[in-house]
C-alpha cells in the first residue's frame, strides 16, 4: 500500500486574497467610492423627491395619458404635481404587489397582483370594476399580455399551465378559458381559438409572448436588461450601458415605456424610477462636497472648485482632483498654469503630468473674488477690500478704485474694458491699464446697488440685480424685467446670449429667456439637483455652447442647442360646477343662489406627465391671473352678487399657453331684499306709508290750525273784554283820580309837593294802563312804532329830570313785524335801565340808540359813577332785564365803569 499526503483546504486568506475580498465589500457597501468618477445623462426620482415607494414593477400610460406605476405599496398615478396611491384599502384591489398592468385604451386597466385574483381598475372612478376570481391558480406568476393578432383580446397566461385565459376588452364580462383542444399547431407555432357565438375565432399565436419592444430615442435604441442596465446602441452597435456607475439608482430594471412626447421612463427595484427627456438631456457628475465656487472650461476641459478641491471633468467622467486648500475662492487657468485664489493670497500652480505641483504664494490679508487676464496678457486679481492688483514683473502691483475697493466680481465687457460690481455700491468700469472709465450707482439711474452680474453686447449692457433685469443703453437705462415682467429668484448668477441668438436669465431658482414681453421661464430645464433646487453658481461656456449649474449635490452641464421649450399644452376641459352639494348644469350662464357658500369648477387634469407638467390658472373679473389651489378643482367662495366673468387657462412648465374658449358667465342671484318684486313692493308700501304720513301730518297741521285759530279767537275776545274792562274801570277810575288832584291843586295851588308827585305817578300809571290796553288789542306792531313808543316814553319821562340831558337816536333800515308782546317787553328793559339811571348813577347824561338792520339792537348809555357788577350781579332789577330779554330771544350785555354803563340788548 502506498502511504502520502492528503491535501486540505487552509481556512487562512493570503494576502491578494484578502486585498480582492475588502474591496469587493468597499464596492459592495459605498458604490459612490468607485461609481462617483462617471457623467450621468439620467435622472432619477425616489422617495426622496416625493414617490411612495423605490419598488416599482412596471410603468404604463392610461386612455387618458396619466402615467401609472406598478409598485409594491399597489397603483400610483401622477396627478396635478403629486403621486396618488390606490391600494387594497383606496381602489379595492385584491393586494399591493401590482406585477403586471395592461391598459384597455378605453376606461382603465387590467391588473394583476401576485398571487391574487385578476382584476380590472376603472380610471375614471378609480376603484376596481370587475374582479375574475376563477381565473388561475393562487400562487402562481401570471402574466398580462395584448393579444399579437386581435386588439380585441387580453392574453392571461402562466409558464406552469398548458392553456391561457382570453378577456374581451369589449365585454368585460367574456372569459374565455383556451384547453388544448383549440389549440392548433401551424408550421411549428401554435395557434390559440376561442368559440364565440358559436364559431371559432383566432384569438392569439404562441408570438404574445414575445419580448416588449426596445425604446427609440433620437436615433438610439434603449433595451433594458435586470442586473445589468440599460443598454444603449445604434444598428445593433453597443454604444455604452447605463448602470450604477453612471447615473442608475438600482440597474435591477424591471419596465421601459416611451410617452408620445418620446421621453422615456425606467422602472427599478429599490431604485424608483428613471427617465431620459427627449430634448434638453444634460450630463450629470455628483457632488459628494457641496458648493461649487468657480468653473473654467480651459484645454477642452472643465475645471471645477468646490470646497477646496478642482474637479477635473473631460466630458464623461472626472478625469482628476487636485486639493488646493478649503479657503480657496476662485480659480483660474492658464495653459498648465492653475491659479488659485484663497483668503491668504494668491497660489500658483503646475499640472504636469495629472499632478498639481505649487509653484509660488503671493500673500496678500484679503480674500481674493476673480482671477484674470488683460488684453495685455498681464494677469489681474481683484480682493474683498483691497482693490486690484496688477502683475508687475515678479510681483503684483496694489491699484485701488476711486468709489469702492470691496469687489465682488469682475466682468469683461464687450469692447475689452472691465466691470468690477459690488453688493452696495453699483459697478465701475476701467480699462486693460486699470484707469476708470465711469461709476455707475442709483444716484445717476442704476435700479439698483447690489449688482449679480453683467453681460455686455455691441449695444447693450444687461445688468442683474434681486430685483430684476435691466438693459442700458448709451450709460442710459431702457428696459427693466422685474416681477410682472416673469423675473424668478433673488439672485442672478449668470446672463449670455447662446449660439442661437437667445438672451438667458439664470437665477437661484430658475432658468429664464428674454421674449419681446419680458422674461419665459424654461421649466423644462430640470435635473440639477431636484424639482426645486437652490442653483448656487451659474456659467455659459462659449467655446462648446453649454450651460454649466451647480446645486448643493450635482453639477450639470446643458447643451443649449437641445434647450427646446415644449410647447405641448393639455387645453383646459371643463367637466361639471358643484354648487354647494348639488351638480348645476352649464349652458351659457352659471346661475348661483345669493347664499352660495362654495361653488367648485372641475376641470379635466392637464398635468398626466411628470416631464409635461402643466398647470391651471384662472381670472375672476378685473384681477390677476391665480394658479389653481387644488390640482384640477377651482373653489370660489361667497360670491357678491351681480355678474362676474371666469377665465380658464393651462399653461406648462415653458410658459406656453391654452385658453379655454370663451368667458365662463356666473351670475349671483341678488337676495330677495335686492330682488324686483321685492323692491317694487317695498316702493309700493314705502309710497303708500309716505301718503299716510304726509295726510296725517296736514291733517293734524290743519286741525291744530283750526284749534289754534279757535284758541286764538277765545284770547283775542278774551282781550279785547280785558281791555274794556280795564278801560272802563281802572281806566275810569285813574282819570278820576287825576281830575281829583287837579281840582286839589286849583284850590291849595302848585305849593303841594305831594299832590305833585302823586299826580306824576298817576300819569305813570295811565300810561302804562294805555300801553297795557294798546298791547292786548294790538296782537302785533312794527320796529318803527316800537321806537316811536320809546321815543315818546322817554323824552316825557326826563322832562321830569331836567338836570339830565338825553340824546336819542334810531338807524332804522329794515322795518319788520314784531309781537306786541316783545316790543313792550324792550320797553320795560329800556324803562328799568332809564329808572336806574335817575335813581343810582349820578349821570347828567343819557344816550340811547336803536338799530334795526338784519338783527335788532339797543343801547342805553349814561355817564355816571357806574357800579361794582360783581355786587349787583344778582339783583332784582338787573337779572329780572335779562329775563325779559332771554323771554324774547335777546342777548343782554353790560359794561360799567368809572366812566359810565352801557347796557345793550342784541337779538339773537
Amino acid at each position: 500500500m502506498q502511504s502520502g499526503n492528503i491535501a486540505t483546504p487552509s481556512n487562512k486568506l493570503s494576502g491578494r486574497q484578502l486585498f480582492v475580498a475588502v474591496m469587493l465589500v468597499l464596492f459592495m457597501l459605498w458604490p459612490p467610492l468607485f461609481h462617483a468618477q462617471y457623467a450621468s445623462v439620467i435622472e432619477n426620482i425616489t422617495e426622496n423627491e416625493g414617490l411612495p415607494t423605490n419598488y416599482i414593477f412596471n410603468i404604463t400610460e392610461d386612455h387618458n395619458g396619466f402615467l401609472w406605476f406598478g409598485t409594491d405599496k399597489g397603483l400610483v398615478k401622477y396627478s396635478n404635481g403629486k403621486f396618488l396611491i390606490y391600494d387594497a384599502e383606496n381602489g379595492g384591489l385584491p393586494g399591493n404587489y401590482i406585477h403586471h398592468v395592461l391598459p384597455d385604451q378605453k376606461s382603465g386597466m387590467f391588473v394583476w397582483a401576485s398571487g391574487k385574483d385578476l382584476v380590472f381598475f376603472n380610471t375614471e372612478r378609480n376603484r376596481v370594476t370587475h374582479r375574475y376570481r376563477h381565473i388561475g391558480k393562487k400562487g402562481l406568476i401570471y402574466g398580462l399580455f395584448p393579444s399579437d393578432v386581435n386588439p380585441d383580446f387580453v392574453i392571461c397566461s402562466s409558464e406552469s399551465e398548458d392553456f391561457i385565459y382570453a378577456v374581451s376588452r369589449n365585454d368585460l364580462t367574456k372569459i374565455y378559458k383556451i384547453l388544448p383542444a383549440y389549440i392548433r399547431q401551424n408550421g411549428g407555432s401554435k395557434k390559440y381559438f376561442a368559440v364565440v357565438k358559436g364559431q371559432e375565432l383566432l384569438v392569439a399565436t404562441d408570438r404574445f409572448r414575445t419580448e416588449k419592444a426596445p425604446a427609440v430615442q433620437k436615433g438610439i435604441t434603449y433595451r433594458v436588461l435586470f442586473g445589468t442596465g440599460i443598454i444603449r446602441s445604434i444598428n445593433d452597435k453597443v454604444l455604452d450601458t447605463i448602470n450604477e456607475r453612471n447615473g442608475l439608482e438600482s440597474h435591477m430594471l424591471t419596465d421601459i415605456h416611451q410617452t408620445a412626447e418620446g421621453h422615456l421612463y425606467f422602472s427599478t427595484l429599490g431604485g424608483g424610477f428613471s427617465y431620459i427627456r427627449n430634448e434638453g438631456q444634460r450630463k450629470a457628475y455628483p457632488l459628494a462636497n457641496g458648493k461649487v465656487r468657480s468653473v473654467v472650461f480651459s484645454n477642452n476641459k472643465y475645471y471645477v472648485l468646490s470646497r477646496g478641491e478642482v474637479l477635473v471633468l473631460d466630458g464623461k467622467k472626472i478625469e482628476s482632483r487636485f486639493e488646493v486648500g478649503r479657503d480657496a475662492l476662485t480659480l483660474f487657468v492658464d495653459g498648465n498654469r492653475l491659479y488659485a485664489g484663497t483668503f491668504n493670497g494668491l497660489q500658483v500652480y503646475v499640472i504636469n503630468n495629472g499632478k498639481l505641483k505649487l509653484e509660488r504664494m503671493f500673500h496678500i490679508t484679503d480674500g481674493i473674488s476673480k482671477i484674470f487676464k488683460t488684453p495685455d496678457g498681464k494677469l489681474v486679481f481683484s480682493t474683498y477690500g483691497n482693490g486690484l492688483f496688477k502683475e508687475n514683473g515678479r510681483g503684483f502691483k496694489n491699484i485701488r478704485l476711486p468709489v469702492f475697493n470691496n469687489i465682488e466680481n469682475v466682468f469683461e465687457s464687450y469692447g475689452g474694458n472691465f466691470f468690477a460690481t459690488s453688493y452696495e455700491s453699483g459697478f465701475i468700469e476701467f480699462d486693460s491699464a486699470i484707469r476708470t472709465a465711469r461709476s455707475v450707482s442709483r444716484k445717476n439711474g442704476l435700479e439698483s446697488n447690489n449688482i449679480n452680474y453683467i453681460y455686455s453686447e455691441k449695444d447693450t449692457l444687461w445688468v442683474g440685480s434681486p430685483s430684476g433685469l435691466t438693459a442700458r443703453v448709451n450709460n442710459r437705462q431702457v428696459l427693466n424685467l422685474g416681477r410682472k415682467q416673469g423675473f424668478s429668484g433673488n439672485s442672478v448668477k449668470s446672463i449670455f446670449r447662446c449660439r442661437q441668438g437667445r438672451l438667458w436669465v439664470v437665477t437661484n431658482t430658475l432658468l429664464m429667456e428674454k421674449t419681446a414681453t419680458g422674461l419665459k421661464p424654461f421649466g423644462s430645464f430640470g435635473g440639477h439637483g431636484g424639482r426645486s433646487p437652490y442653483i448656487s453658481y451659474a456659467k455659459y461656456i462659449p467655446e462648446k455652447d453649454e450651460l454649466v449649474i451647480a446645486t448643493r449635490l450635482r453639477l450639470s452641464v446643458f447643451a443649449m442647442s437641445e434647450m427646446i421649450p415644449s410647447k405641448k399644452v393639455q387645453p383646459p376641459s371643463l367637466e361639471y360646477i358643484e354648487a354647494d352639494g348639488r351638480i348645476i348644469n352649464y349652458f351659457k350662464k352659471v346661475e348661483l343662489e345669493p347664499d352660495n357658500m362654495q361653488t367648485v369648477f372641475t376641470f379635466r387634469t392637464v398635468d398626466k406627465d411628470f416631464l409635461d407638467q402643466s398647470g391651471l390658472y384662472y381670472k375672476l373679473g378685473a384681477g390677476g391671473w391665480l394658479p389653481f389651489s387644488n390640482g384640477n378643482k377651482l373653489l370660489l367662495t361667497h360670491l357678491n352678487a351681480g355678474p362676474h366673468q371666469l377665465q380658464i387657462k393651462s399653461r406648462n412648465r415653458d410658459g406656453y399657453e391654452e385658453i379655454y374658449p370663451g368667458v365662463i358667465e356666473i351670475h349671483v342671484q341678488p337676495p330677495f331684499y335686492r330682488k324686483w318684486w321685492f323692491i317694487l313692493l317695498m316702493v309700493t308700501m314705502l309710497i303708500g306709508l309716505s301718503s299716510f304720513l304726509v295726510y296725517q301730518y296736514y291733517r293734524t297741521k290743519y286741525e291744530r290750525k283750526l284749534h289754534d285759530s279757535r284758541v286764538n279767537e277765545e284770547i283775542e275776545e278774551e282781550r279785547r273784554r280785558i281791555s274794556r274792562d280795564l278801560h272802563d274801570n281802572i281806566g275810569a277810575y285813574t282819570t278820576s283820580l287825576i281830575m281829583r288832584i287837579e281840582n286839589l291843586e286849583q284850590k291849595h295851588g302848585d305849593r303841594s309837593a305831594d299832590l305833585q308827585e302823586i299826580r306824576e305817578i298817576s300819569y305813570h300809571i295811565m300810561s302804562l294802563l294805555r300801553q297795557t290796553i294798546w298791547v292786548l288789542k294790538m296782537r302785533e306792531t312794527t320796529v318803527e312804532n316800537c321806537y316811536e313808543g320809546l321815543l315818546s316814553y322817554s323824552t316825557r319821562y326826563f322832562k321830569t329830570v331836567p338836570h339830565i340831558e338825553l340824546n336819542i337816536s334810531e338807524n332804522i333800515a329794515v322795518n319788520r313785524s314784531m309781537e306786541s308782546s316783545k316790543s313792550i317787553s324792550v320797553f320795560r328793559i329800556v324803562q328799568e335801565a332809564l329808572h336806574n339811571i335817575v335813581k343810582h348813577s349820578g349821570a347828567d347824561r343819557v344816550d340811547i340808540y336803536f338799530e334795526s338792520t338784519d338783527k335788532m339792537s339797543l343801547t342805553v348809555k349814561d355817564n355816571g359813577t357806574g357800579f361794582n357788577e360783581r355786587e349787583h350781579s344778582n339783583g332784582f332789577g338787573l337779572s329780572n332785564m335779562k329775563a325779559r330779554a332771554n323771554e324774547i330771544g335777546f342777548e343782554l350785555k353790560v359794561k360799567t365803569g368809572p366812566e359810565g354803563t352801557e347796557i345793550t340788548i342784541v337779538e339773537q
